[in-house]
């Protein structure tokens, strides 16, 4: 099958290196390239920064920070979108043609930003399959799988748990998906939440990861 994981964009006041490289969905790309899938990865928080106007929610905030700070250390200069606009992305997700999608939600304010992704592609195609993990997901799955944007979630460790979902997504063997710990899913309209029961001890089976698959002069 062929997957796009993408990390999507983030809206916020300032950008951090922590957040940038996606290093946890190159460890997941060398899992499902060992196991046979055409793999990609599409980087959102590459492209320009766009200014947005502040949500409401935050407005109080432009009472205690001056726009007009100049010091090398503000962070509340502004409220921006960091990385691809929507339509950009849009248009890669189609160029793209992939089977599946993995969108990766780790930060819980971000999240509306992974789900404005799953939103473009069932929009584009609602037969495409978008699977969401990242540590908000796994925190809250089911709130996750209410959106009917997305169609199953890999909570904690996907290096083993994503292949497993996809082996039973391509031989259509609904049945396999209640046997995989960590995976969530609707049967008949309902979610279901499989918990984790088991974790990856030796970290030196995985595969390096696919960094190949990353804009390097990032």
């Amino acid at each position: 099958m062929k997957v796009l994981l993408i990390q999507p964009p983030v809206r916020d006041f300032y950008q951090t290196s922590i957040r940038t490289q996606p290093i946890g969905l190159a460890y997941l790309a060398a899992s499902l390239k060992e196991r046979g899938h055409e793999v990609e990865i599409l980087d959102c928080q590459t492209g320009k920064t766009a200014q947005l106007p502040i949500p409401s929610e935050l407005s109080y905030l432009q009472d205690v920070y001056p726009s007009d700070d100049q010091s090398p250390f503000k962070l509340y200069s502004g409220f921006y979108h960091f990385g691809m606009n929507f339509g950009e992305i849009r248009r890669r997700i189609v160029a793209s043609r992939a089977d599946v999608f993995g969108i990766s939600s780790s930060f819980t304010p971000y999240h509306g930003e992974a789900l404005e992704i799953a939103r473009l592609i069932k929009e584009w195609d609602r037969d495409r399959i978008v699977v969401m993990g990242g540590c908000h997901v796994t925190a809250d799955s089911g709130t996750v799988l209410e959106s009917p944007y997305v169609d199953y979630a890999v909570l904690g460790e996907g290096e083993n748990r994503f292949p497993l979902l996809l082996e039973g997504i391509e031989r259509d063997n609904f049945g396999r998906m209640k046997e995989i710990d960590g995976i969530g899913y609707r049967e008949n309209g309902k979610i279901h939440i499989n918990p984790v029961q088991e974790f990856i001890q030796d970290l030196d089976c995985l595969p390096y990861p696919a960094r190949e698959l990353l804009e390097m002069n990032r």
